[in-house]
């Protein structure tokens, strides 16, 4: 939990400088194991917001609030990790494909800045997990493998 947290906080250190993408990463594996960490991290808290709904984990809402501001602020970072040279294990190219990616990320984004203010009630909370999964889902069909 420790490391989990202190990765989080790293993250959320990492995305307060403004660096360009192209400065930000000295290697292509910098760049994946960056966006592939934040990535993980989300879905640590995804997977707790969904035991919640699911009624498998008791509804916790500070516990809630807190997982679901995580997902929000970490739903902002991944996406400066497309970079040329990182794309090969994707079904498709987001570089290439940049205005619909940008569009699904922003979609994503969207959904998850609405996490923390639904976290309040149960109810709320599932229709918003919901619509979260579902902008994840979208985009997972069209470029991961």
């Amino acid at each position: 939990m420790k490391s989990l947290i202190a990765a989080a906080l790293c993250a959320l250190g990492c995305a307060a400088l403004p660096v360009h993408a192209a400065d930000a990463f000295a290697k292509p594996k910098e760049a994946v194991e960056y966006r592939e960490g934040a990535f993980n991290i989300m879905s640590v808290h995804m997977k707790r917001l969904a035991a919640m709904a699911k009624g498998d984990a008791p509804y916790d809402a500070a516990r809630a609030e807190s997982s679901a501001q995580l997902i929000a602020t970490l739903s902002t970072l991944p996406w400066e990790a497309f970079i040329p040279g990182t794309v090969g294990d994707l079904k498709s190219d987001p570089i290439r494909n940049a205005d619909n990616f940008r569009q699904l990320a922003d979609k994503f984004e969207q959904a998850a800045k609405q996490l923390p203010a639904s976290a309040g009630s149960i109810g709320t909370l599932r229709g918003q997990l919901n619509t979260v999964g579902a902008a994840c889902k979208s985009c997972h069909e069209s470029y991961r493998k």
